[in-house]
């Protein structure tokens, strides 16, 4: 399991640096498809629990998480798993240290931008502060040191269990040879029996899902549309036309993003 993203707060001084360069790396080809950077996008941001007047104020300037930058973020490191130490400059009280878009596998990079198996599960980590660090070491970037653990999905699958102590749930990655044993409870350590767990399904409400849809959409995506476009008096439709059509574009295929 590797969390795709990862890192601290950025200061208002960091988020200000972010918006300028980025900006101007745009400018040089603004009609750059891709774009060379991920400018802010007020009209998608999810703002969390920001209401009103200062959530619209501050999603003209908060910085989009496609892009890793400064204080982490963005990484997708294949080998960022279990035994892995991450050393992260701190910007701003309390570090504002958060993590997320956990991936079942992927590649490196995820530079295909669909690159990963996206799934649902929980990181236990141990938190450390070296106080004065980043003045003692000249940290500016975040320092990854992946485990040397690489798992073999092929031979090891995800198998779900529950435990009847702390009726918590919970996945272990197992041979095949032991599908049916108990496993111990990352919890409470109590031997917990496997259980078939329900699909998971996509339970986001419809504005925050288009939300993530629109910001993280492939630039390769197809204009597909709906029915003829020439107009009422066209007369040249025939019966083999076909309602979709794709546009011209890059040669390369369609990829979903994640």
């Amino acid at each position: 399991m590797h969390p795709g993203l990862i890192g601290c707060l950025p200061s208002k001084a960091l988020l200000d640096t972010w918006n300028k360069r980025e900006a101007a790396l745009v400018s040089t080809d603004p009609d750059r498809v891709p774009p060379r950077a991920a400018p802010t996008a007020p009209g998608t941001a999810h703002m969390g629990s920001m209401k009103a007047d200062a959530a619209k104020a501050a999603a003209l300037v908060a910085a989009r998480t496609v892009p890793p930058r400064e204080h982490g973020g963005n990484c997708d490191i294949k080998d960022l798993t279990r035994g892995s130490k991450v050393f992260f400059p701190v910007y701003v009280k309390d570090g504002g240290l958060s993590m997320g878009d956990l991936h079942f596998s992927q590649g490196d990079g995820e530079i295909t931008f669909c690159g990963a198996i996206e799934m649902a599960g929980w990181i236990h980590i141990k938190v450390d502060v070296i106080k004065g660090g980043v003045v003692k070491y000249g940290v500016k970037n975040p320092i990854f040191k992946p485990s040397a653990l690489k798992p073999e999905y092929k031979q090891h699958p995800l198998y779900d269990y529950r435990c009847d102590r702390c009726a918590g749930d919970f996945i272990e990655l197992r041979p095949m040879s032991r599908y049916d044993d108990p496993a111990p409870c990352p919890r409470c350590g109590a031997l917990a029996p496997r259980v078939i767990g329900a699909p998971r399904l996509n339970t986001m409400r419809a504005h925050l899902r288009l939300a993530y849809q629109t910001n993280e959409r492939s630039a390769h995506q197809p204009k597909v549309t709906q029915g003829h476009q020439c107009g009422p008096q066209c007369s040249h439709q025939g019966p083999g036309t076909s309602p979709l059509r794709q546009a011209s574009g890059p040669k390369r295929p369609w990829m979903l993003g994640h």
